[in-house]
């Protein structure tokens, strides 16, 4: 990106076409010749201290008889070419630099030589990576391919004359040149590595380049230049579009920056195809006639970029649809059809929006694990700087305690003491004001804090036994915070766990997709082979490389526990490689064809079985994300609740109206709250809890306009368990939906209840996703997605007759609550025919209720089957391959603090305090630790924990 930098201020400076880089001023165009010339001889220095080394080493070769001729020959003809790059491109370069700085005009001639001898200097040295290894060639080509793109970039055209023009063409041709010579060296490799995995990357990633003809739409974009600037829009922005597609083979993590880089575009382009379509419509025909040519150019210009874009299978299409499109209404202006232009601008609309609203999704998922990784060390934070409270606090009392035996004085306890609690107070304050568990925490901490302070001032007057009613009260506090904390910590680690097993997964699947587009050209040629009555012995060592690299791919699907359904088609794609290898080897071509199309097959089914598994894990965290942001909003409301309830305990006698009216309006707030919570929420038991809460609180608000304290503080403690019940009614819903994702029961029966599963909740996301358009189309256009509506409400009607997911009869579970959603589906596309927005809207989100309470259902007879029978009922209706199936790991309960719990009691001999190693074996410590580490180097792990376990 260095010589990046530098080529365009050269280019600035002579105002060529390059100029492309906004706000490139003069002094800024120093600042860059200057700190690459400081570069420059830093890189010099490095080298000659290598050429040294190299000539130390041939001095060794010469000396050892044991070397050959040929070894040293190697060996200095890389020296010369180091030597080389050393006096000749880099001094040189070095010397034209400090030219440059040294001249008044900073001669922008001596700056384009300069960073030719740069450009030179740059590909000998990676030439010279190339032949190191697959390794160094995958970092050497994915460096390239960076430089290409930017490089290119610079190239789109703009306006300029033909001198601009001429100057642009001869950049483009250099750059084909250089893809080109690029491509022949990777080729040239001639390399037997031990990784093979490595080997099929590079090859698909240059593959990729040269299956999009980047270096013929690079010269073809070089001949349009010459003559007209915007002629060579469309072949840059495909060999564009080809290099991004290469640099993804080898960066898959470069796919985040290219979504971003996607949505903003297609964003970009929405506004503007909304503007153009507005300024058509205020046009009568005899201004649209005369002004046609220059809106149809403004019409391609919103669609020429689309070209470039590399997205994911979901929004290539809607991508497609916009282009088409966006072709059509170019026509159309062109015709000076302002209707047909109309119609073909909503249908870009249409497109755009639907495809930054998958965008916007897929980034979030993919931001999503360094968040809750994120969330996940700042909650192992929290735990710990309570935990040094509680340490603090029981040490103090301690100190109290010898002090008062000795007959000593208590003031430096109570010192200590008013210190805690200005900690504690502290830490509270500092939590987060919204999201996640933090702000639960608030309140016993503020409690803590209070009751720490007035202990220490009994402490002061030496009164022990006064300051003993507070030491418990604030010990109960932190040990309501800590609690909270444990849950927070427990749900987040689990969350992070499965968003990384998405993540794996994800890179499993482009392997596999990988290996399968190698063994597919390899068959082939195979097939070519055999047409011609060739030997197909030559094809032995590739097919032989390709069953080393899936074996590869399965050593790094078996460290992960939720890859586990991908092992059957990797083994069969290995058995199946095998027996090619061992046919080719035998020149067997009839018999290496059938082996390598089974081969084939089973590599399909590998990166289907990878993709339904990301779709699943996908979806499921969602609705665990979903739910854990409603718990948190009504541990919230119960913090709130029950500090009402304590003023209202505690509220002096004077002006009590006053201060009751005050209570009933802060009530009513709470009440709407809880009303909301009941409206969203989709979990049977937390729906009637929350019910019932907003019932009492209705009863609180009465009792209190009426001025009576008793009955109105009654009715909040019974809508504090009242809430508390609906928090363990989703605390047990979030702890299902681990359970079924992680169950690892991979029987038939689980598989395809699991299968059910994913299909009720796809159908409501996308239903969401619907809802979300619908609230950004154009009322003008939102006819167009009565068919996607349609499309859906087919699907809720056949899902609504599946099979019971479990027994396999009758029909599924909740089937009522799918044939109420398809319902509102159905009105839902009459509104849409009528553009009634606000009427779609409210029947989509009844959809989407409807499908989501139906999964909750079915999530929970899971759950059941997955447990082990209860004692006594062997005759007990669960398939006998689920009961057999390992009992899910459930994480520790949370809600110790709760002193009226309607749910039942924790059993007996649980501690409060965290013990980073409760409930946990061996293989957890396995799973958990393996995650941090690159794939690659977790099945060494895996296999150290067996082996420690034996």
């Amino acid at each position: 990106m260095r010589r990046v930098a530098l080529w365009a201020a050269a280019a600035a400076l002579a105002g060529g076409v390059p100029a492309v880089v906004a706000g490139a001023g003069p002094q800024a165009t120093v600042q860059v010749v200057a700190l690459e010339a400081a570069r420059q001889q830093m890189v010099a220095a490095q080298l000659a201290e290598l050429v040294d080394r190299f000539g130390d080493l041939l001095g060794d070769l010469s000396t050892n008889p044991a070397v050959g001729a040929d070894v040293t020959k190697i060996a200095s003809a890389l020296r010369d070419r180091l030597v080389t790059v050393q006096g000749v491109r880099l001094a040189h370069a070095r010397k034209l630099l400090d030219e440059a700085l040294r001249a008044k005009s900073r001669a922008p001639g001596r700056l384009a030589e300069a960073l030719e001898q740069i450009e030179l200097a740059a590909r000998e040295l990676g030439s010279l990576l190339l032949q190191a290894g697959v390794s160094q060639a995958c970092e050497v080509f994915a460096t390239e391919l960076r430089e290409l793109i930017a490089r290119q970039e610079l190239l789109l055209p703009a306006a300029g004359g033909a001198e601009a023009g001429r100057q642009a063409a001869a950049a483009q041709r250099g750059l084909a040149e250089r893809v080109a010579a690029l491509l022949a060296e990777i080729r040239r490799m001639q390399d037997a590595p031990t990784d093979a995995l490595a080997v099929v990357r590079l090859a698909r990633a240059r593959k990729t380049v040269e299956l999009a003809a980047v270096v013929g739409e690079m010269r073809q974009a070089a001949a349009a230049l010459a003559g007209g600037p915007q002629q060579a829009a469309d072949s840059q922005a495909r060999a564009l579009r080809g290099l991004r597609r290469g640099l993804l083979k080898l960066r898959p993590d470069a796919r985040l920056e290219e979504l971003v880089r996607a949505r903003n575009l297609l964003s970009q382009a929405d506004e503007a195809q909304k503007a153009i379509r507005t300024s058509i419509a205020l046009l009568d025909a005899g201004d649209l006639a005369a002004r046609k040519a220059g809106l149809k150019l403004r019409q391609e210009a919103i669609i020429r970029p689309l070209r470039q874009l590399v997205g994911s299978p979901e929004i290539e299409p809607l991508i497609a649809a916009a282009v088409r499109a966006g072709e059509t209404a170019s026509a159309a202006i062109g015709s000076a059809d302002a209707s047909a232009a109309a119609a073909a601008q909503g249908q870009v609309e249409a497109a755009l929006a639907a495809a930054v609203l998958k965008l916007a999704g897929q980034i979030a998922r993919l931001r999503a694990l360094d968040e809750t990784h994120k969330r996940m060390l700042e909650a192992a934070d929290r735990m710990k700087s309570l935990g040094e409270i509680r340490d603090r606090a029981e040490q103090i009392k301690n100190t109290a305690f010898d002090a008062a035996a000795e007959g000593k004085d208590l003031a430096g306890a109570a010192a200590a003491q008013e210190q805690l609690a200005g900690d504690i107070g502290a830490f509270a304050a500092a939590l987060p004001p919204r999201g996640g568990f933090a702000p639960a925490m608030r309140r016993p901490l503020r409690k803590a804090s209070q009751a720490t302070d007035r202990s220490a001032r009994a402490l002061r007057t030496g009164k022990l036994q006064a300051a003993m009613p507070d030491f418990a009260k604030a010990e109960q506090a932190l040990k309501e915070g800590m609690d909270v904390a444990k849950r927070e910590m427990s749900m987040l680690e689990k969350l992070w766990l499965f968003r990384q097993a998405s993540a794996d997964i994800k890179l499993i699947r482009q392997d596999i997709e990988d290996v399968e587009s190698e063994q597919a050209d390899l068959r082939a040629d195979t097939q070519a082979a055999a047409n011609e009555r060739r030997t197909v012995l030559d094809f032995t060592a590739p097919q032989a490389m390709l069953a080393r690299a899936t074996q590869q791919v399965q050593d790094i699907a078996a460290a992960i526990r939720e890859a586990a359904p991908m092992k059957p088609p990797l083994d069969a794609a290995l058995a199946a490689m095998g027996e090619a290898a061992a046919q080719l080897e035998k020149d067997l071509a009839g018999a290496a064809l059938a082996s390598q199309k089974q081969a084939l097959a089973a590599l399909r089914d590998g990166r289907n079985v990878a993709a339904a598994l990301i779709s699943r894990i996908d979806l499921i965290v969602l609705e665990i994300d979903a739910s854990l942001e409603l718990s948190s909003r009504a541990m919230d409301l119960l913090q709130r609740q029950i500090v009402l309830r304590e003023t209202t305990e505690e509220a002096p006698e004077v002006d009590l109206r006053l201060q009751f009216r005050r209570l009933a309006g802060e009530q009513d707030i709470l009440l709407a709250e809880t009303e909301v919570l009941t409206g969203i929420s989709v979990v049977p038991k937390a729906v009637t809890a929350f019910q019932h809460a907003a019932a009492e609180m209705k009863g609180a608000i009465a009792q209190l306009r009426a001025v009576a304290r008793a009955p109105a503080v009654e009715h909040q403690k019974k809508a504090e368990d009242a809430l508390r019940a609906g928090i363990l009614a989703l605390d047990e819903y979030i702890l299902s939906l681990m359970d079924v994702l992680g169950g690892g029961a991979f029987v038939q029966e689980y598989i395809t209840a699991m299968d059910g599963l994913t299909a009720i909740l796809l159908l409501a996301t996308e239903q969401r996703e619907l809802r979300e358009l619908t609230v950004r189309t154009p009322e003008a256009v939102l006819p167009m997605r009565a068919d996607k509506q349609e499309e859906f409400r087919g699907r809720a009607t056949v899902i609504s007759q599946m099979p019971h997911v479990m027994t396999g009869t009758g029909r599924i579970t909740g089937w009522e609550h799918i044939d109420a959603a398809a319902a509102a589906m159905a009105q839902a596309v009459a509104t849409l025919k009528a553009s009634a927005r606000e009427e779609t809207v409210a029947h989509q989100q009844r959809a989407e209720k409807e499908l989501r309470i139906a999964f909750a259902m079915n999530v929970v007879e899971l759950i059941m089957a997955l447990q082990p029978p209860p004692p006594g009922d062997p005759e007990a209706a669960i398939p006998l391959t689920l009961r057999d199936a390992p009992t899910p790991i459930s994480l520790d309960h949370w809600f110790e603090f709760s002193k009226a719990d309607p749910l039942g009691k924790l059993p007996k001999g649980t501690k409060g305090e965290w013990n980073s190693l409760m409930d946990r074996e061996r293989a957890a410590l396995n799973e958990n630790f393996a995650r941090e580490l690159p794939l690659e180097y977790r099945r060494l792990l895996k296999d150290y924990y067996e082996a420690l376990a034996k």
